[in-house]
């Protein structure tokens, strides 16, 4: 998000012009009479949709306050910013609609979450919230990313768990992104709808992740809790370019699996133990 405001000497009246990259059809301009009305702009006049204003702010922490017009000389002279608790809801809907990273503004908020991941100013518990970028139902944003394909936005995200100072734990269950009522992870989804670039991208980058091979192999399984893996879906689904990429990626000698491991993940049987390829010939 942005927030200019224009100003000048020759003018009574203060522009402010305010952009959403959640809403790019329209940039929302509020013009006030003086200085001292604009002390009384509210996120609500900003933002005046009832449901888009409760998602970014849940809890309705206060970004910044004006305090000057002019240009700032040092840091803090003009815009103050108060320091709250980092919101998952704006990250939530980057990702559900496929703007994290994608403009100047979104990089910005890419940017300063990866700062927070990589520093010591967030409790490990207030990165999680952040990283998991859950909705208010609890579904989190990597499995919509996924789900949609969006594989613009799963790409820096991805980047921004593996680079986080966070736990191993916390990073697996971060990447399994999976959905809260049937346990589902992102990846599954990603191979059930045949993305393919967004499957690909998930798993090149977990290919040439720091992880260790046995969360590597449990991340690329993507199993449901009835233990049948992702890619069993995507053969049963037919979605042939999508099985030849992860076939590919799998395969790539870049990937630290023992050779065990690999056959197994192509192998991709059921809890039945039927193999993945059978259901797609069979079908």
């Amino acid at each position: 998000m942005t927030l200019e405001m224009i100003w000048s000497d020759d003018h009574d009246e203060i522009k402010l012009n305010f952009y959403d990259p959640n809403d790019t059809a329209r940039e929302r301009r509020i013009i006030v009479s003086s200085l001292d009305a604009l002390k009384h702009v509210t996120l609500d006049d900003l933002i005046p949709e009832k449901a888009d204003l409760e998602e970014y702010f849940p809890e309705r922490p206060l970004a910044g306050v004006f305090k000057s017009p002019e240009i700032e000389s040092k840091p803090g002279s003009a815009f103050s910013v108060i320091k709250s608790k980092p919101s998952p809801a704006l990250l939530y809907l980057l990702l559900k609609n496929d703007t994290f990273g994608s403009d100047s503004s979104a990089k910005d908020v890419e940017n300063s979450i990866n700062k927070i991941m990589t520093g010591d100013r967030w409790t490990d518990k207030d990165k999680k919230e952040l990283l998991a970028a859950k909705s208010q139902i609890g579904v989190p944003g990597l499995f919509l990313a996924l789900r949609h394909g969006h594989t613009e936005a799963v790409k820096p995200f991805l980047a921004a768990i593996l680079s986080s100072n966070l736990s191993r734990e916390d990073k697996k269950k971060l990447l399994a992104a999976k959905h809260q009522n049937d346990g589902l992870p992102g990846l599954l989804i990603a191979l059930e709808m045949g993305h393919t670039k967004a499957v690909m991208t998930f798993v090149e980058t977990i290919r040439s992740s720091n992880l260790a091979p046995e969360d590597k192999k449990e991340l690329l399984a993507a199993k449901t809790q009835d233990d049948t893996p992702g890619f069993f879906i995507a053969l049963q689904n037919g979605h042939t370019e999508t099985v030849k990429g992860f076939i590919k990626a799998i395969s790539s000698s870049k990937l630290s699996l023992i050779e065990k491991d690999k056959k197994e993940l192509l192998a991709a049987k059921d809890q039945e133990g039927a193999p993945g390829v059978y259901m797609a010939l069979k079908g």
